[in-house]
C-alpha cells in the first residue's frame, strides 16, 4: 500500500533552464477504487486526498496531499531517502532508496510502448512494469526528461528502473494491485524556477526508520 505516492517517482535538475531538465510544479488529480469489496480504502496513507502538489528541483521533489493524515513525501537525492511527514507525529519516518522494501517485488518484466497517449497536449509513451504483487503503468512525456543517472542507485519504489527506461516524467500512473487501483494523472504543469526553500529540512525533526 505504500505505492499511491509512486507519483514520487519524479526527478528533476537544478539547471532546468539551460539543461531543458524540467523544474516546477505539477498538480495531479488522485482516485483509488477497489477491486475487493473488503478492502479498506482508508488504509492507505494518501487517503481522502482527492490531488496532490509536486515540487520538483534538482532530483529532489516534494508531494503534498490535499488532505488526509499525510502531511508531506520528500526524497532527498543527495541522502537517497524518502521521509514521510504525518499529521500525528513529530517524527520524520525514512527508507533508504538503496534497499528492496519488504513490500516491493524482486522480479518483474517491463514494456515500452511508443506515442500511445497524448496528455495535456504532450505526445507520450507507455512504461508498464509487472511483478508478482503489482502492474504499474505510467504515461510518460519524453519531452519532460530527466537525468537517468539520478536515480540509478534508487531502488525504492523502482526508481532506478522506471528511469533507465523513460528518462522523463510520468503525466499518468496506474497502479493495479490484488485489492484495489490507484490513478494520478497530471491536471496543471508549471515550469517555475524552486527555492531551496521550498523542500523541508530534514535536520529539523527525529527521524526514525519506517
Amino acid at each position: 500500500m505504500r505505492y499511491l505516492q509512486l507519483a514520487t517517482l519524479l526527478a528533476l535538475s537544478t539547471h532546468c533552464f539551460c539543461q531543458n531538465y524540467f523544474e516546477g510544479e505539477i498538480t495531479y488529480r488522485l482516485e483509488a477504487f477497489k477491486k475487493d469489496s473488503a478492502f479498506d480504502l482508508n488504509s492507505l496513507r494518501a487517503a481522502k486526498a482527492t490531488r496532490s502538489s509536486f515540487i520538483l528541483k534538482g532530483g529532489n521533489f516534494l508531494q503534498k496531499p490535499d488532505s488526509g493524515s499525510l502531511q508531506y513525501l520528500f526524497f532527498s537525492r543527495v541522502e537517497n531517502r524518502i521521509y514521510s511527514k504525518y499529521d500525528w507525529a513529530d517524527t520524520l519516518f525514512y527508507q533508504s532508496g538503496e534497499q528492496l522494501p519488504r513490500s516491493q517485488d524482486s522480479a518483474y518484466t517491463i514494456e515500452v510502448k511508443q506515442g500511445s497517449d497524448t496528455i495535456l497536449g504532450y505526445s507520450c509513451n507507455r512504461f508498464i512494469l509487472h511483478t508478482p504483487n503489482l502492474t504499474l503503468t505510467l504515461i510518460f512525456a519524453p519531452e519532460l526528461s530527466i537525468d537517468k543517472d539520478w536515480f540509478k542507485d534508487t531502488k525504492y519504489s523502482y526508481y532506478n528502473i522506471i528511469y533507465a527506461n523513460t528518462h522523463s516524467l510520468f503525466l499518468k500512473s496506474i497502479a493495479e494491485f490484488g485489492k484495489y487501483v490507484s490513478i494520478l494523472e497530471a491536471e496543471r504543469i508549471q515550469r517555475r524556477e524552486v527555492s531551496n526553500s521550498e523542500f523541508p529540512n530534514t535536520d529539523l525533526l527525529p527521524k526514525a526508520l519506517y
